[in-house]
């Protein structure tokens, strides 16, 4: 995948200053030209040049050519100036034996930056006092906010119809794109400024359209990849998804819907790094996106990082109060922190504002079951349950409930519903087995006990954060408990 990974801003900022560091030093020691190249030409040549290689061509005189080329061009225009003309026909991508160069190694280095994202640039540095002094040729437009002036060009008509390059930078196709954001950040070049005119405008309406089409081929393997069978499947079609997200960004770098879908994929294959950086970017390119802000948070969540997340559910709720989903997201991360009194503040505001979820009223539900509040935490079960008959997980959290109320058949029938919904439950087999010795079903316990030892669960901190020891539970219940099942309680006794 022509994907880069994540890398330290920081670092790559020291490689673009490294970069212009050490041009601007070999220009202070001479007086050079530039030109920019977004990849490797086997030649430092000219349009036209080239074009007579691809025809089989090279036998002829490249200036006896050109000179016909603009005998039959003085027809299309009012110019008289031949050289201006010449630079005319460069402009609109014509064939001359011209060759671009700039006063100005910034711009060379935006040229050498600006297109071709997977093959590495360059950077030629010419000595303009050399062997080329004789062939330099320096318009003269009047216009400053000409693209001649804008590019500040200088053009080089070499006999031969090319060069050879006195030295060269190489920029890895890994800074191009940083160092297109760098130019334009430090020094406003960009495409808008180094083509001020139609033409320009033209040139990157493609890149648009073009951008645009990867990205809606990208939306269509991501559809498939919801629709795979299987695993391996889905995978394929969202690294599909990815380099065609990735081709629209390389063309079209301000493509912020592009950088939070890619985003999105990322985040379901289990690479949040990447899926953090490309997100990141679209808040930078859309910073009033609540959305985005509820992306992130979401992903922090995942990785753990709860502060995080909190703080751009919040700026998720400033954006745009009224989103239902911000504060059941925060809440859930609250949840998580196990503060819950701010978790039920949120669910709460999210259920007023429309949210109808079982998941939400399930999770509020256990949130007032931490805080004692019993009759809340069964009214919001019991709404989870309408609204999704067969969620295991409201049955669950409601039947935990009726045992910490002393409800004991209740609990045991939640308890039983949750297994038969989804029998890889741990929970419920605690419940359920707890709730027989309550019974003194002992083994009907020490079968549910162990089921959920099995399953990794700790139920000797379980059954001492809820009792304390075994001899309060058997205290409270008025019954004395088999030896093997006290010794399965009595691991964390001290």
């Amino acid at each position: 995948m022509n994907r880069q990974d994540p890398v330290n801003p920081q670092t790559e900022l020291n490689s673009i200053l490294e970069i212009v560091g050490n041009i601007a030093k070999i220009s202070a020691a001479g007086s050079y030209i530039y030109r920019g190249e977004p990849k490797h030409y086997e030649k430092v040549s000219s349009t036209l040049y080239r074009k007579l290689e691809a025809a089989k061509m090279l036998h002829l005189n490249i200036e006896e050519v050109q000179k016909a080329e603009l005998e039959a061009a003085k027809s299309y225009t009012k110019k008289t100036d031949e050289f201006e003309i010449l630079t005319e026909i460069q402009h609109f991508g014509g064939k001359t034996n011209l060759i671009d160069f700039t006063t100005d190694y910034c711009i060379a280095l935006f040229f050498a930056s600006e297109s071709f994202p997977f093959k590495d640039g360059r950077v030629i540095l010419q000595d303009k006092t050399g062997a080329i002094k004789d062939w330099i040729r320096e318009p003269q437009d009047p216009d400053r906010l000409s693209r001649v002036r804008m590019q500040k060009s200088v053009f080089v008509q070499p006999p031969d119809g090319f060069i050879e390059p006195n030295m060269e930078i190489v920029i890895p196709q890994s800074l191009k794109q940083p160092l297109l954001d760098y130019l334009k950040k430090e020094f406003d070049i960009s495409i808008e400024n180094i083509y001020p005119d139609l033409h320009g405008f033209v040139s990157s309406q493609d890149n648009r359209w073009s951008a645009r089409a990867n990205f809606a081929k990208g939306i269509t393997y991501k559809e498939q990849a919801d629709e795979a069978g299987n695993p391996k499947e889905k995978n394929g079609k969202h690294q599909q998804a990815i380099k065609s997200f990735t081709e629209a960004i390389n063309l079209m770098p301000q493509f912020a819907e592009a950088y939070s879908t890619r985003s999105l994929i990322s985040r379901i294959e289990g690479d949040f790094d990447n899926a953090v950086v490309d997100i990141t970017k679209a808040i930078e390119l859309n910073p009033m996106s609540a959305l985005a802000y509820i992306h992130r948070g979401s992903i922090y969540r995942t990785k753990g990082e709860l502060n995080k997340a909190i703080h751009d559910f919040t700026k998720a709720i400033a954006l745009d109060p009224g989103d239902a989903i911000a504060y059941s997201a925060r809440g859930n991360v609250y949840f998580s922190a196990k503060d819950f009194d701010s978790a039920i503040i949120d669910f709460n505001k999210s259920i007023i504002m429309g949210m109808k979820s079982p998941e939400v009223h399930s999770t509020l539900g256990t949130a007032y079951h931490h805080k004692g509040d019993f009759e809340n935490a069964i009214v919001n079960f019991n709404e989870a349950i309408r609204l999704k008959l067969d969620y295991p997980l409201a049955y669950m959290g409601r039947g935990s409930v009726y045992l910490s109320k002393g409800e004991i058949k209740l609990a045991i029938e939640d308890s039983n519903m949750a297994i038969k919904l989804n029998p890889e439950l741990d929970s419920p087999y605690y419940t359920r087995g707890v709730a027989w010795l309550h019974l003194q079903e002992w083994d009907k316990a020490t079968a549910d006990l162990n089921v959920v030892k099995n399953k990794g669960l700790d139920i000797t901190a379980l059954f001492h954060n809820e009792y304390g020891n075994i001899a309060i539970f058997e205290q409270k219940t008025g019954s004395q408990l088999p030896m093997d099942i006290a010794n399965m309680l009595t691991l964390l006794d001290i």
